[in-house]
């Protein structure tokens, strides 16, 4: 949910509180800080990003010219935390 400004749990809503975070951020609101804008990153010379299987990246070497595949890339969206955990 990039770009999107989360809201806070509300403290007397404990159902919310329970559900997953992906569900809670889909809703519009944040857990754990709250991630609400990703930046992307390029992969140092040589080298191309790998998605992994249940999320984030692995860097992998490549020679020569990079040659996309499934799941590479040469630039990862990570998301940008706002704020520390409570």
């Amino acid at each position: 949910m990039p770009n999107k400004k989360l809201r806070e749990v509300p403290e007397d809503n404990t159902g919310l509180a329970k559900l997953p975070k992906d569900v809670r951020n889909k809703m519009g609101f944040m857990k754990e800080g709250g991630a609400t804008k990703t930046k992307g990153v390029k992969a140092p010379d040589g080298f191309h990003w790998m998605k992994k299987q249940g999320g984030g990246y692995n860097l992998m070497r490549h020679t020569g010219k990079f040659k996309g595949h499934k799941g590479a890339s040469l630039t990862a969206d990570f998301s940008i935390q706002e704020r520390h955990k409570k």
